[in-house]
């Protein structure tokens, strides 16, 4: 705070066999309880590059500044009007189940798989448009969590304002350390 100096608002020591993401969820609630409200944006590094940190400062109203990490072959994932992510041929990918899941990250949330869009509910297509090379294993398919975080998480525009001027708050603050 310019008048003041800089104020800690959380501190968390871990042994070093903690991976970074423990971090967040303790810090955050520290930070929560000396504001008295939830921080709008935080500008972290890809250690937290996961659905769940998204998805806190969404619902915040504001957002999370993290570089985007490539998790497997997804780097870039689009998403229709609804939220529904797209298949290599341009299409929305329908929601065939949801699960609770408790094993792939720290958070146990809601997953979905979405499925190719020319086989479920029903078969109308006997060729992928795009040459999916799963077409005769069932079509494409996705593993996600459901909610907006997950969406977020690609959707985000690093290269906007926002984005810009949150990165720069977070790394003038980390350098004043």
């Amino acid at each position: 705070m310019p008048e003041w100096g800089e104020i800690v608002l959380a501190e968390l020591t871990q042994t070093f066999d903690k991976g970074d993401a423990t971090y967040f969820f303790p810090l955050l609630a520290q930070t929560e309880q000396r504001l008295g409200r939830k921080p709008r944006c935080g500008a972290l590094d890809k250690a937290y590059d996961a659905f769940y940190v998204y998805q806190y400062f969404h619902d915040a109203g504001g957002l999370a500044a993290v570089p985007l990490v490539a998790k497997g072959r997804h780097d870039v994932r689009t998403f229709s009007p609804d939220g529904l992510p797209v298949c290599a041929a341009g299409l929305a990918m329908p929601l065939k189940f949801a699960f609770t899941d408790r094993t792939t990250t720290i958070v146990v949330h809601e997953r979905g798989k979405y499925v190719c869009p020319l086989i479920f509910p029903s078969k109308i297509a006997d060729t992928c448009p795009a040459n999916h090379d799963n077409w005769p294993k069932g079509g494409c398919t996705a593993m996600m969590p459901t909610c907006a975080g997950a969406r977020i998480r690609y959707q985000l525009d690093r290269e906007s304002a926002e984005y810009g001027r949150t990165v720069r708050r977070g790394l003038q603050a980390a350098h004043r350390r």
